[in-house]
């Protein structure tokens, strides 16, 4: 049985780097391998958080992308970079990129059809 130590102390909340070609800056050529982001795994509280926003909406789901990116895109040291308020400008950019870090921020945070049919029904 796992002590309260090696739960504490276990590297449980993974990462991945998703390319955003469309987010280059002007002037430069896309590099995969410079220009994107981190989407990482949430910790169960901010899931928590982010599913009673969605409850909240009674049904408006404008701007979801937005709002789970603004959770799971983190700088090279783990931190978040955006504010919750970021989502509003956020929502406004490009929907490819705010796709492709959904699906993987989903594969991460185990989100699955199933939770965002309930979501959206609720």
């Amino acid at each position: 049985m796992l002590t309260k130590e090696q739960i504490r102390g276990a590297q449980d909340r993974p990462r991945e780097w998703v390319p955003t070609e469309s987010w280059t800056p002007e002037g430069e050529t896309f590099d995969k391998t410079k220009h994107g982001v981190w989407v990482c795994t949430m910790s169960g509280r901010d899931r928590d958080s982010w599913e009673q926003d969605c409850l909240n909406r009674k049904g408006n789901h404008v701007n979801l992308r937005a709002t789970l990116a603004v959770r799971v895109v983190h700088d090279a040291d783990g931190k978040r970079i955006f504010t919750d308020a970021d989502a509003e400008w956020l929502g406004e950019k490009s929907p490819g990129p705010l796709s492709d870090i959904f699906a993987v921020a989903s594969r991460l945070n185990k989100l699955s059809k199933d939770d965002q049919d309930e979501l959206v029904k609720n």
